[in-house]
């Protein structure tokens, strides 16, 4: 291959990486938009992020909604070409960012708060931050609170350096078990990204119909994109027989995107639509004994279909319910409501098409030197769409 076909492959390339660059970055500010819409019809104070889950040109996005809905979202590695969307949205000395992990916290009102990680992971490459940070923040209920912001380790590392009354962790780790442990003195936020799964709200007293423990919510299982609200209404001051605080995990939903599976289920479409007719199932039909076997035809459908075990275990959960003809229906609202992200492909799909972009062009431009192309066929994904197996999610 002579020097000029090397530039013009390398070109391609990069005016490729420039196209899937700008798509995703469209992709994620639709589906945050989405994401916070929802949250806000749950009726969601706060919403938290994984670390390094939000570019940082999808800040506008979260400032849009502040009247609203804070965010503490993990924006992860800053770039150069990344400081113009942290000052076009408020960030001061944003330059200084430059090579660090952060996390923006956009408070309701006020400039946004950037918090940058202090201690690194094993591996890791970053110049260290200022660590976690403590800010003051009002509740829909007037409630004032000291909430700790920190990425990952550091909440491990520097919990105890500052008192609040809640922690919201934004984490990428294979295991959120050490954030965890024993039931916390204060109430303790952690999204984990959802390929690894962990996603979980560690509180005493927490209550629910399902998924909650001693510690606060059931984590998120691996693999599952998926949103946990809870309603925390303070820590008890009195013995727990005498306690009038109810802390309660209100919702537990699947994220699911549109798709075009065949089903047998009357109008349905696939998983995306399943949901659809979750949500719609009125209260009155969650003691009628006919609703035990459509509950176990979704579920017997969603087991063949779906690959988001939190829809799957909602099922599950509900036809055993609706077996025993238990349960407060109010109640039963935690296993049927999920959200269906419109017009967005699911972030496997997205990765199929960036490479796939990719394979085209790379064959187009070697298209007289059938040895380039052959070697294009081994290279799982290029050429079928095969192999790929990461996951991303919040």
């Amino acid at each position: 291959m002579d020097s000029q076909i090397g530039i013009d492959i390398t070109e391609a390339i990069d005016s490729i990486i420039d196209t899937n660059i700008r798509e995703y970055e469209d992709y994620m500010r639709l589906k945050i938009g989405q994401l916070l819409t929802f949250m806000i019809k749950e009726k969601a104070d706060i919403a938290v992020f994984p670390e390094n889950s939000i570019p940082p040109s999808a800040l506008p996005v979260l400032i849009g909604h502040r009247d609203r809905i804070a965010t503490f979202a993990g924006f992860g590695y800053i770039r150069p070409e990344d400081v113009v969307h942290l000052k076009q949205s408020g960030v001061i000395d944003a330059h200084k960012f430059i090579q660090r992990n952060i996390a923006v916290f956009v408070p309701v009102s006020g400039d946004p708060i950037v918090v940058s990680k202090k201690h690194d992971a094993q591996g890791e490459v970053m110049d260290p931050g200022e660590g976690r940070t403590v800010v003051d923040f009002v509740d829909s209920k007037d409630n004032r609170i000291r909430v700790g912001l920190a990425i990952c380790m550091d909440h491990l590392r520097q919990k105890g350096d500052a008192e609040s009354d809640m922690d919201l962790v934004s984490a990428l780790s294979k295991s959120t078990a050490e954030f965890t442990g024993p039931v916390p003195r204060r109430p303790t936020a952690v999204a984990n990204h959802a390929a690894f799964g962990g996603s979980i709200v560690s509180a005493a007293f927490m209550s629910a119909i399902d998924f909650v423990n001693s510690r606060g919510t059931d984590p998120l299982p691996p693999g599952a994109e998926g949103i946990l609200i809870v309603e925390w209404n303070g820590s008890p001051t009195v013995p727990k027989g005498l306690q009038s605080v109810r802390n309660s995990l209100t919702v537990r939903s699947a994220l699911l995107y549109d798709d075009n599976v065949a089903s047998d289920l009357g109008e349905l479409k696939g998983i995306a639509s399943l949901s659809d007719m979750m949500n719609e199932w009125p209260k009155s039909k969650f003691q009628d004994p006919s609703f035990t076997g459509q509950v176990a035809g979704a579920l017997a459908y969603a087991e063949s279909n779906s690959s988001n075990p939190i829809l799957v275990d909602a099922l599950k959960n509900l036809e055993r319910r609706s077996r025993r003809a238990k349960g407060d229906s109010a109640d039963w609202s935690l296993y049927t409501r999920h959200l269906r992200l419109s017009e967005i492909r699911s972030p496997i799909d997205v990765r199929y098409k960036a490479l796939d972009r990719l394979r085209k062009e790379l064959l187009r431009m070697v298209s007289g030197g059938a040895r380039w192309d052959r070697c294009l066929t081994k290279l799982p994904g290029l050429r079928t769409g095969y192999g790929l197996s990461t996951q991303t999610g919040s």
